[in-house]
């Protein structure tokens, strides 16, 4: 029992947890003086627990994993805009493989243990991400999407400064719409909508399957 209670606290579904925390939560508010390394580690972090939490088929993913993390540290310390761009495009794919795996997971496990319910938390925190790393990029290449003042051009700060895109895309994820972020365009307010929905989606398929499980287990008698 207390190394089943070990193995739940200290494994990579829980660092992964904290990672995807840390940069959804504490990142943002952090000051701009700190330059781009708290944002490339929590990266780095969230990238290496995410690859060991999927249980199976992680070889194909390691060329990813390799370029991801590269050009995340490549493009802010050389300054390469174009790396960026790919740096952004190679973490946004990488975390919706993570995502899928881990709903995966989810699903097709027989009970719900804390691995599970760990999970669930990061898969819904990396669609947050996901969304703010777009929102972003949007905001810093098109300064009329949003109703806020277009970040500066310089790899370094766009990269750190997600205060902006990381609470609008948590907002509109949970569908809170509190209104002083506004998309100004068709294709932002269909993102909008589509940031909305998936967050909807994703709450009421995940709560459905670990409480089928749970109600399930519970009357097997496990």
């Amino acid at each position: 029992m207390k190394k089943k209670i070990f193995n739940a606290i200290f494994s990579w579904t829980t660092l992964l947890t904290i990672s995807v925390f840390l940069f959804a939560f504490i990142l943002p508010i952090l000051p701009e003086t700190l330059g781009y390394f708290p944002a490339r580690l929590f990266l780095t972090f969230i990238i290496i627990a995410g690859i060991y939490s999927i249980d199976k088929q992680k070889n194909y993913l390691v060329y990813l994993v390799i370029g991801a993390i590269l050009m995340n540290w490549v493009s802010v310390m050389f300054n390469f805009w174009f790396l960026a761009s790919f740096s952004k495009l190679f973490n946004i794919i990488f975390f919706l493989i993570v995502v899928i795996t881990l709903i995966w997971q989810v699903a097709t496990s027989k009970i719900v243990t804390t691995k599970e319910i760990l999970e669930s938390i990061s898969g819904y925190l990396l669609v947050g991400i996901i969304y703010s790393i777009i929102i972003s990029f949007i905001i810093q290449n098109d300064p009329g999407a949003y109703n806020v003042a277009s970040q500066t051009s310089t790899v370094e700060v766009s990269t750190l400064n997600l205060s902006v895109s990381s609470y609008y895309g948590y907002v509109t994820l949970a569908s809170l719409g509190y209104g002083d972020i506004v998309p100004l365009k068709p294709y932002t307010r269909s993102l909008a909508t589509f940031i909305s929905i998936t967050g909807q989606l994703y709450i009421a398929i995940l709560i459905a399957l670990l409480v089928g499980k749970y109600a399930s287990n519970k009357s097997n008698g496990k």
